[in-house]
């Protein structure tokens, strides 16, 4: 007799098996007759005894459940981890820790048997495992009701902490739409929800196996922090830990600044993973004009979409064939309009246009758009032509970039730049003093702070924080002093998720120099790092190859 639970061989008319201990005999679930484990049906009632005979579900072990999620590793990870695998280990790494927790498990488990219960935890973790991949995470731990994730490790992202971001919220929607699903096929369940937690840090690659399961040792309290981010969160919530201290910190002010005003202020947002989609900020700033939501259906975007052009006294007819496609609502109606693929985008930018334009007589339109280095060919196209086409509009266009990008409409009269520079040594000071709640520096504190952190208010503002978290400085009365020797003090967050992103894109040959000429010389490092940042790879080469 083979036994359903384990597999295992035994004789014929024993009880249970002799590996396993399983029960051969099956017990009716009308009448309690006995029955052999071969009968579909009871021998004394006729009732129908098979379905009591499906095996538990094997429980996986901790590494089988981490084999089993390689298959969600965004592609081409696994052959790069493995191929630098020697270089990756004990390399510091600046990482966004995600932290996903379920809320409403243990009402769960009381309302399913177990094996139904490991069946839907199974449909959760491949939620959780497929959106952080979609952003480019990778998962490094299974928590038991959730998992943590990690972004810029063990390959460095130059907008990790987005990434982050935008996958947590990516799960929360997944989520209303699972809950739904089991409202309609276990009524009576109640709505499972993830708290989830987000902070950067460094941390220390440990090691990497074959079968890709990363283990990192935290440096600090990264991963504690997230963990805590994610306990304080309310289910379907996300907690961030740290705001910036540039761009888009000044957007942000203007934008409060501007809260109480009569005018109307819509934005939208160039994602680096977004290159290539075509009108991907666009959209952002349609779906904030006719307050589309996450989770609307077609026929909801239609009825918005047409109750804000009756607003601004657009005729639909021929505007929303073209509003819908980029909104990506089905059965838009463009494929019935008989233009050539040039054709329908020159429409589709004569469209936006008069949305503009006719927006902004009701009031002032602010049109602020992040990161413009990672526009789309096609948004940008879209922009240069509505900023030579609405004079006298009244229209404000904000875009954000760095300054490697460069606009083809830089020289037009009708556009200023503002240009973030570096703060002064005075104004350096005085933002130091005021994070530290005293008018006193010991001069060998304020050499160092000044030596460190350039003038940039983001790094001025970690590097602030690292040194208390350290314990580097202490207050005495009312002066702040250096408490003991600094050691290897890290780039502030932000400048070494960038830096660390392009230093991972060039040849294995240039990032061991970088990597040897940073441990013989720490300000050495430090200029090659900036230099390469700058420089295509050729040319940096050529340069310091020997």
């Amino acid at each position: 007799m083979k036994c359903l639970r384990c597999g295992s061989e035994n004789r014929e008319g024993v009880k249970f098996c002799g590996d396993c201990g399983a029960k051969f005999l099956i017990s009716c679930p009308r009448c309690n007759a006995e029955n052999p484990p071969e009968n579909k049906f009871c021998n004394e009632c006729g009732q129908a005894v098979s379905t009591s005979m499906k095996p538990p579900p094997k429980e996986l072990t901790f590494d089988e459940k981490l084999f089993k999620i390689q298959r969600y590793l965004p592609q081409g990870l696994t052959e790069k981890i493995l191929s630098q695998r020697d270089r990756i280990e004990g390399e510091r790494k600046q990482v966004t820790v995600l932290f996903t927790d379920m809320a409403g498990y243990t009402p769960l488990t009381e309302k399913l048997d177990p094996e139904e219960t490991y069946s839907l935890m199974d449909e959760v973790y491949e939620i959780l495992i497929h959106k952080v991949a979609d952003y480019g995470g990778t998962v490094n731990e299974l928590t038991g009701d959730g998992v943590m994730a990690l972004f810029g490790a063990p390959i460095a992202l130059e907008d990790a902490p987005q990434r982050a971001i935008r996958a947590s919220l990516a799960i929360h929607r997944e989520m209303v739409q699972f809950n739904d699903r089991m409202r309609r096929e276990k009524p009576g369940l109640p709505p499972l929800r993830m708290r989830a937690g987000i902070h950067t840090g460094p941390v220390v690659v440990g090691t990497v196996g074959n079968d890709l399961r990363v283990e990192f040792k935290a440096v600090g309290d990264t991963v504690n922090l997230a963990s805590r981010m994610e306990g304080l969160a309310e289910p379907g919530a996300t907690y961030v830990s740290e705001a910036g201290m540039g761009k888009s910190r000044l957007l942000y002010e203007f934008r409060k600044a501007v809260l109480n005003e009569d005018i109307t202020f819509l934005e939208g947002k160039c994602l680096s993973f977004g290159r290539g989609v075509a009108y991907q900020p666009i959209s952002d700033i349609l779906k904030s004009n006719f307050y589309i939501r996450e989770g609307d259906g077609d026929s909801v975007i239609r009825n918005k979409v047409t109750l804000g052009l009756q607003v601004i006294c657009v005729d639909e007819g021929p505007a929303m064939p073209y509003l819908l496609e980029l909104l990506s609502v089905k059965d838009s109606g463009i494929e019935k309009i008989q233009l050539s693929p040039e054709g329908k985008k020159d429409r589709t930018i004569e469209t936006l246009k008069k949305i503009l334009v006719k927006g902004s007589e009701l009031r002032p339109l602010v049109i602020a758009i992040e990161d413009l280095l990672w526009i789309d060919k096609t948004s940008e196209d879209v922009l240069k032509y509505i900023l030579e086409s609405i004079p006298g509009a009244r229209v404000l266009l904000i875009f954000t970039y760095r300054t490697e990008f460069v606009p083809t409409w830089g020289a037009r009269s009708y556009h200023n730049q503002i240009n973030l520079n570096c703060l002064s040594n005075r104004e350096s000071l005085v933002m130091v003093t005021h994070l530290l709640g005293t008018d006193y520096l010991e001069s060998a504190l304020e050499e160092v702070i000044l030596e460190k952190t350039a003038g940039i208010p983001f790094f001025i503002e970690e590097f602030i924080k690292s040194l208390k978290d350290l314990r580097f400085i202490e207050r005495k009365d009312s002066t702040y002093r250096i408490a003991k020797k600094l050691q290897a003090i890290g780039i502030p967050s932000t400048s070494q998720d960038v830096i660390m992103a392009r230093v991972d894109a060039l040849p294995e040959r240039a990032k061991e120099v970088l990597q040897v000429g940073s441990l013989i010389e720490r300000e050495f490092g430090y200029q090659l790092l900036k230099e390469v940042m700058y420089q295509q790879e050729g040319v940096w080469l050529s340069k310091y190859r020997t």
